[in-house]
């Protein structure tokens, strides 16, 4: 059983110290190993890929996507200006 305690700054400190103790790990972790397994730069191939200019379709599909009562802004609007060039 634990103990009753009715004092707001006791109380206080006893919460801190319980979630300082739950996000807080006993044993050294050692990332080098998994971290020197990830590239360190991106490859021109993925570089080249990830510069693209968007298009309109790969916008518009998502967008579209949204339930109506999801995307609507203050007053009813879409709170975004949408400008969709071509088709």
């Amino acid at each position: 059983m634990g103990e009753w305690h009715d004092d707001e700054k006791e109380i206080q400190g006893i919460v801190v110290m319980y979630f300082e103790q739950l996000f807080t790990s006993s044993t050294s972790l050692q990332f080098e190993d998994i971290i020197n397994c990830v590239a360190h730069r991106v490859l021109e191939q993925h570089n080249s890929e990830l510069t693209q200019e968007v298009t309109a379709i790969e916008i518009q599909e998502p967008l579209f996507q949204i339930p109506r009562t999801r995307h609507l802004g203050r007053m009813g609007s879409l709170g975004v200006s949408i400008i969709i060039i071509g088709t």
